[in-house]
């Protein structure tokens, strides 16, 4: 107990100590991650959070999954109540996708096994972010602004070839069928209202643990900015922290063009670690485990490196 404790306790300490010591820097870092919560990930987020909310408490995601699995079922090797999951994942960002498996696991829509093979590629940045603000602000009007959304796609579909030989093939027998999903509350109460208001009230509980995670990793970078290490340190380590803020750093610094791309497309990939703890924050005492989701994710980046190079640098 005390091992796990112990880095804590200095972590924490070593914060304590950097607020007291720069309250103007740590006002403006968690001012600045307020700011994006507020103006950007609020208004990309939070009506995809409450439509998914609500079509899982309503029990909706039976016919969409019916329309989708003539598609979905062969390419991705999985049951037809995960195809809500991947619907979700295709149209929203960082953590919809993973919060989106739990909620499934929860109500027993699918098995864990499924649950942890969906988590190894469906969680990625949002298509509106990588279709406008990346090419905008690394690629300037250069390349298609398709292309960081179609590496990313692309990348994710190998990632669910590679793994599902891992997660699906021993589990197909332990498969819950159409005839046993069940929900949590035995007596749920299936009014328009009180189900809407369910699924409002859950999105803003999801969106205050991201924001929270974005101001404390918003002070995080500032405290970098008093650190005594070389520039290109400073910016490697600040752009894996946070998604966005990283990458608007990346493109304002003198670095070549290429090595911008490829820290971007990293960045993107893995959406920093603001992103992979606010994924830890959705999945957490749900049996899903964080640590394969991290290796899912460095498969990823892996092959997005390949495809950023042969579609973009050379």
């Amino acid at each position: 107990m005390k091992k796990t404790k112990t880095p804590t306790s200095i972590f924490l300490f070593a914060i304590c100590l950097f607020y007291f010591l720069t309250p103007k820097l740590c006002f403006h870092g968690a001012k600045s991650g307020c700011e994006l919560w507020l103006t950007t990930i609020i208004p990309a987020l939070l009506p995809m959070c409450i439509l998914s909310n609500f079509i899982i408490s309503a029990n909706l995601t039976k016919p969409l999954c019916e329309l989708l699995s003539p598609i979905f079922c062969p390419l991705f090797g999985v049951s037809k109540q995960s195809c809500y999951v991947i619907l979700i994942g295709l149209l929203s960002g960082f953590p919809i996708g993973a919060k989106t498996c739990n909620d499934l696991l929860k109500k027993n829509v699918i098995s864990l096994c499924e649950a942890q093979y969906l988590l190894s590629f469906v969680n990625n940045a949002s298509p509106m972010f990588l279709l406008i603000y990346i090419p905008n602000t690394i690629f300037f009007g250069h390349l298609p602004h398709f292309t960081p959304y179609f590496i990313i796609l692309l990348s994710s579909i190998l990632c669910s070839i590679v793994y599902r030989f891992f997660y699906i093939n021993p589990c197909f027998h332990s498969k819950i069928s159409d005839q046993t999903i069940t929900s949590d509350d035995p007596t749920p109460d299936t009014s328009f209202i009180n189900t809407f208001d369910e699924a409002v009230i859950s999105s803003f509980r999801t969106l205050a643990k991201i924001g929270g995670y974005i101001i404390v990793f918003s002070i995080f970078f500032n405290m970098l900015l008093v650190l005594p290490c070389p520039s290109f340190i400073s910016l490697l380590l600040g752009s894996n922290l946070e998604m966005t803020s990283g990458i608007q750093n990346i493109s304002n610094s003198l670095l070549p063009d290429k090595i911008k791309i490829i820290l971007t497309m990293i960045c993107a990939t893995s959406g920093g670690l603001s992103s992979l703890f606010q994924t830890r924050s959705v999945i957490a005492g749900s049996g899903l485990s964080f640590q394969r989701y991290c290796v899912c994710k460095l498969t990823q980046t892996i092959f997005v490196l390949i495809f950023t190079y042969i579609l973009i640098i050379t």
